[in-house]
């Protein structure tokens, strides 16, 4: 039967005609791909047109070999929508993005990894210009002994399949804030397996890093300041418990500072006292006071009794005051000397009075 009895589309048949025409007067193979309506909906197929000839070498009819692809260009088209949409987040992303093809020595060793993609903020982080990245090897375009380790740890990312994270100072000509500054940059990166290639995610963390070195400065300061001072200061949790105290109030209570450690600030409190102090801070929490004043008696391990003026400021789990109470940060003086010698002088006075009496 021909297309218009079978029913097909005049623009279908035309093209059908066409196409056959053609393979009968070239005498050669034709494919193509085309989009038709079945029982099914509409479908694409792959259609190759091959000539049949006979022992005189005529062509007497035409093969139709038709596979229907419908399904398969589904995924293809879904694939290319991922990779628009993973290339689109990489390009815009702010950490440097590479995929590093390895390559292999005649035993089949790894032995160098070619830029098979980078992003413009992986471009960036370089003295290099993205086109002269693509395709070339690393240990060529940046050779030197960090390069060599670093083509060792993607070498074993791919072998192993073991991703792998890190953070390192780079402290390299090759990269461009080196170059211009003269001091190193810290990247945070991190090595995962695709296939025979590791993609490598960058993040330039030197502004935490030098952050995290101040912070540690700041705190070596303050603990020389506190360990060198004459004064008792400590450090509880909401349950009394001493996380913190520094050398003189050790040297006060006569325990080692790992003994105190652990241990309620109650136990050096006179017992008299106790519910006194108790209610105190007690008091301090509920009226989340900051900062609030107070002498207590401070019982040492062998007996003795030294009077504190203690200001006991209030230690929150978020900065500011926003945040739950977390415990109580103490700065005692020792003032027993002081109520001694105040004590001394009231007695005077009410001597001389009672003699003047």
């Amino acid at each position: 039967k021909t297309f218009d009895e079978l029913g097909v589309p005049a623009t279908s048949s035309q093209f059908w005609s066409e196409s056959i025409r053609r393979v009968l007067d070239s005498g050669e193979t034709e494919s193509m791909e085309i989009e038709y309506v079945t029982v099914r909906g509409l479908r694409q197929f792959q259609v190759r047109l091959v000539p049949e000839i006979n022992k005189s070498a005529k062509i007497i009819s035409i093969i139709s070999v038709a596979r229907d692809i419908t399904d398969a260009k589904r995924a293809e088209h879904e694939l290319r929508e991922r990779e628009e949409q993973f290339r689109g987040v990489v390009e815009n992303s702010l950490d440097a993005f590479y995929l590093m093809a390895a390559e292999r020595d005649g035993d089949g060793n790894i032995f160098d990894f070619r830029f098979a993609y980078v992003n413009d903020r992986g471009a960036e982080i370089t003295t290099f210009k993205k086109q002269a990245l693509l395709g070339k090897r690393l240990g060529e375009l940046m050779p030197g002994p960090r390069t060599t380790e670093y083509i060792r740890r993607c070498a074993e990312v791919v072998e192993t399949g073991v991703p792998h994270i890190e953070e390192f100072r780079t402290h390299s000509r090759y990269v461009a804030s080196d170059a211009v500054s003269g001091n190193s940059t810290w990247l945070r990166s991190q090595f995962i397996k695709i296939g025979e290639s590791v993609a490598i995610t960058s993040t330039d963390v030197t502004e935490r890093k030098q952050m995290e070195h101040s912070l540690r400065e700041s705190e070596a300061r303050y603990r020389r300041v506190v360990e060198g001072a004459s004064e008792a200061i400590f450090s509880t949790d909401l349950k009394g418990r001493i996380i913190f105290a520094n050398s003189f109030i050790c040297a006060l209570a006569g325990y080692a500072v790992e003994d105190v450690i652990g241990m309620n600030y109650l136990e050096f409190i006179d017992p008299g006292t106790r519910p006194n102090i108790h209610r105190f801070f007690l008091r301090q929490f509920l009226e989340r006071a900051n900062i609030l004043k107070g002498d207590f008696p401070f019982l040492a391990k062998n007996g003795d009794i030294r009077w504190l003026s203690i200001t006991s400021t209030l230690r929150f789990d978020l900065p500011g005051e926003s945040g739950d109470v977390a415990g109580f940060d103490i700065i005692g003086a020792d003032v027993t000397n002081a109520r001694l010698e105040a004590d001394r002088l009231r007695k005077i006075i009410q001597d001389a009075g009672m003699k003047a009496a």
